[in-house]
């Protein structure tokens, strides 16, 4: 993906500046910055929210500009969106959200939908391997009652279920004790493939560790103003942002 010269503006308050960057599929990219630097509205920019006013530049993915693709087109195009604050939904149960969204994009990509059997035997497999009671889960509205570690599970969960290629997470280690962040971060870093590229938002450089981050790029005032490899995290802990 090539972000070229992004403006963005929410809530007519100009976020992002002339914003370039260049994310390579086979790698885990840190993002990070202080508060208010940018890195949500890129990351929403992206996943085509409605809040974010493209004011110039263009988002380009698989040589295709996302600028003017509703949020389900780039969605169907492997664009997914982990938020830090995942949506509840009550009535609406997880197996009949998952088995919806799976077969979409097994429409999308001409293959046969699930039937009830094939989905809902996949469907246990995986909410017994991301360590949710089964019968529970299946029935189970969507993320309503959880405590921030299950919605977090839940958001990976759904990675594992939909095969994305090109992940953005939100501060997903947000509120996560160190156990539940490494479990996510064994996730990602067995997930991450030749054709995957995942940008990870997060203000704590040892999650960009954990997920063994190849490229770490601060975000200021709306731009990328330096991007390097993982010893980058070195110098925001021992100064901050303040030299860049």
């Amino acid at each position: 993906m090539k972000i070229q010269n992004l403006s963005v503006a929410k809530s007519n308050k100009k976020i992002l500046n002339n914003l370039n960057a260049n994310f390579e599929p086979g790698k885990i990219h840190a993002i990070m910055g202080p508060n208010g630097s940018g890195k949500t509205t890129l990351s929403y920019t992206i996943a085509g929210h409605p809040d974010c006013e493209v004011i110039s530049g263009d988002i380009i993915y698989k040589e295709q500009s996302l600028k003017d693709l509703e949020v389900h087109e780039r969605s169907l195009l492997g664009v997914h969106l982990c938020p830090q604050y995942p949506s509840v939904i009550d009535g609406l149960s997880h197996a009949a959200f998952l088995k919806e969204a799976i077969n979409i994009r097994r429409h999308n990509q001409n293959l046969e939908a699930l039937d009830e059997f094939e989905f809902l035997k996949l469907l246990k497999q995986k909410a017994e391997e991301f360590k949710f009671n089964p019968k529970d889960y299946i029935r189970h509205s969507l993320n309503s009652g959880y405590s921030g570690g299950e919605k977090k599970r839940n958001e990976i969960l759904q990675i594992s279920l939909l095969n994305p290629k090109f992940i953005i997470l939100d501060e997903i280690d947000s509120g996560l004790d160190i156990e539940a962040m490494k479990y996510i971060g064994n996730f990602i870093n067995q997930y991450i493939q030749p054709d995957v590229t995942i940008l990870a938002i997060t203000h704590y450089p040892e999650f960009a560790r954990l997920l063994n981050a190849k490229e770490v790029h601060i975000i200021k005032q709306g731009q990328i103003v330096k991007t390097g490899d993982i010893d980058l995290v070195k110098s925001i802990e021992a100064n901050g942002f303040g030299d860049f």
